[in-house]
């Protein structure tokens, strides 16, 4: 076995991965709207995770998903049906981020996702 190379300083002191799942469809609908909200508060010193936010949203345009959206994500419709809106879920990963420290300006952490999707899209 290989030995272990020492991760190289980081600049962040967290990595806030976060990955949204969306309504959708074939065709795509519009708007897509988030139904799945998750984070992970990742130590950009040891590379563990320190915590997690997650909560289901219930969608308001499109409110029933499509089975297509079922197959792709893995929820379904009881998932989401009776959770909080967007801005309610907003507001708790405020919270979750403000009890986590991360609101602290001397506390530096990033947002990372797969590619600009979760952030530039939705």
């Amino acid at each position: 076995m290989a030995a272990m190379v020492p991760f190289p300083p980081q600049r962040y002191h967290y990595f806030l991965v976060l990955d949204f799942e969306a309504t959708c469809d074939k065709p795509q609908i519009h708007p897509q709207e988030i139904i799945e909200f998750p984070i992970l508060k990742l130590n950009g010193r040891t590379m563990e995770i320190e915590s997690t936010f997650h909560m289901y949203v219930q969608p308001v345009v499109h409110p029933q998903l499509t089975p297509f959206c079922t197959e792709l994500t893995g929820i379904i419709q009881a998932m989401v049906d009776g959770q909080p809106r967007l801005q309610q879920v907003l507001e708790r990963v405020d919270e979750w981020m403000a009890k986590e420290g991360l609101l602290d300006p001397n506390v530096k952490s990033i947002f990372v996702t797969c590619g600009d999707w979760d952030l530039k899209v939705m």
